[in-house]
């Protein structure tokens, strides 16, 4: 399908995430007391260990999820 109707290559089209799942972003305000308030919550997906004790200001970074898009890629 995506050789039929896609008109960008798929490399080209995963790059800016795979950057930013591998450089990482600042968590802001908002998901900063979103952590902190379900920080309990969290604890009980095994993805929780990408928020666990980050403040704002702090890089989330997602290496795993920036290894499999660059595997797609």
């Amino acid at each position: 399908m995506a050789d039929n109707f896609g008109t960008i290559n798929l490399k080209k089209l995963l790059k800016y995430s795979i950057a930013l799942a591998s450089k990482g972003f600042p968590v802001g305000k908002l998901l900063s007391k979103a952590i902190k308030l379900y920080n309990k919550e969290l604890t009980s997906y095994s993805w929780s260990k990408l928020f666990s004790g980050l403040k704002m200001g702090d890089f989330l970074i997602n290496s795993e999820l920036s290894l499999a898009l660059s595997t797609i890629a």
